[in-house]
């Protein structure tokens, strides 16, 4: 299963021999969740032949591009269907209807940190860990920050091997918790030196979509 944020340029691949004019690759796409189609800058109801758009490629690539305008509008946590089919240049249609299938995913992940807790202690070398959470296209990435902003180091922020004055994000692991339902992460500091002071922790998922959230 494909999950996207947003729909942008459509593409894909045809024989070298596919028609030049206007009717070599046709596509159309049909909202699963009332089998509306969309036409032109909306979804209507009923397949019909003007809810089939017509693309134009020349003979010289097998490549053929559509780019949506305007945007196809998409609706979050929907399922939608591309459908494709092509000409050849004597006018053989594609024997199967080629389909896609995606899922919109515009849901941002949430992410929580679990250790430390907050305004609590560690080791000088801990093992931060949370719990990360995506309603749909899951996660795929939990990044965090360790900053010092207390000590000789205020200001500063850890990018897994040595404290800088950058926008530090280190990548923790993940895991999965059966019994939540939910992914987890974690990661842990190696340091040098030990953390021996007040220290703020950030963390930021991503998901499985494209672009993603």
């Amino acid at each position: 299963v494909t999950y996207i944020s947003q729909l942008g340029t459509i593409s894909g691949t045809a024989s070298f021999d596919m028609r030049e004019d206007a009717s070599g690759v046709k596509i159309k796409i049909k909202r699963l969740s009332d089998n509306y189609w969309w036409v032109t800058n909306d979804w209507v109801s009923g397949e019909n032949e003007n809810s089939i758009t017509w693309y134009s490629i020349g003979t010289s690539s097998s490549v053929w591009r559509y780019f949506p305008s305007p945007n196809v509008g998409l609706t979050a946590s929907t399922s939608y269907q591309i459908y494709l089919n092509v000409i050849d240049q004597a006018g053989n249609q594609q024997g199967v209807l080629m389909k896609k299938y995606f899922w919109c995913d515009t849901t941002n992940p949430a992410t929580e940190i679990k250790y430390p807790i907050d305004n609590g202690e560690t080791t000088g070398l801990p093992t931060l860990s949370g719990t990360a959470s995506d309603n749909l296209s899951g996660v795929s990435e939990v990044k965090i920050k360790i900053q010092d902003d207390y000590g000789t180091d205020g200001g500063k922020s850890w990018n897994g091997s040595a404290w800088d004055t950058n926008d530090n994000w280190v990548t923790a692991g993940l895991g999965y918790n059966a019994g939540l339902g939910v992914s987890t992460w974690t990661y842990k500091y190696a340091g040098p030196p030990d953390l021996n002071e007040w220290y703020w922790i950030t963390s930021k998922g991503y998901d499985g979509a494209a672009p993603i959230n």
